[in-house]
């Protein structure tokens, strides 16, 4: 499968708010760079103030070290505009990753 003809992940926009639904089965380093790139870009679409991102993992079956260096960077983009950031559907595989990295901490994680 050619993960590069997927798109990865769906956009909803509520108020002030951006959900993105991550539509990958697994974030590696193939993809990561991808999917950093279509969420900052719909963070910066002109006129769309966002003072909250969702970033929903239900699809997600499998992510890596990409993944959580992926989350910190988008919670450092978030923290930067004076917004905030809350990540959404893991499965026990991936909150298991956040959770041995003490991540759980410093991000929100619902």
């Amino acid at each position: 499968m050619n993960n590069t003809t997927l798109n990865p992940c769906t956009f909803r926009r509520i108020a002030d708010q951006l959900h993105a639904d991550v539509e990958l089965p697994s974030i590696d380093a193939d993809n990561v760079s991808c999917l950093r790139s279509a969420i900052v870009d719909r963070l910066n679409v002109p006129g769309y103030e966002c003072n909250h991102l969702f970033v929903d993992f239900t699809m997600v079956e499998h992510a890596g070290s990409r993944c959580l260096s992926l989350c910190l960077e988008l919670h450092n983009i978030m923290k930067v505009r004076a917004g905030s950031m809350t990540i959404t559907g893991l499965n026990r595989h991936v909150a298991w990753l956040f959770e041995s990295m003490h991540l759980q901490k410093v991000l929100n994680v619902a």
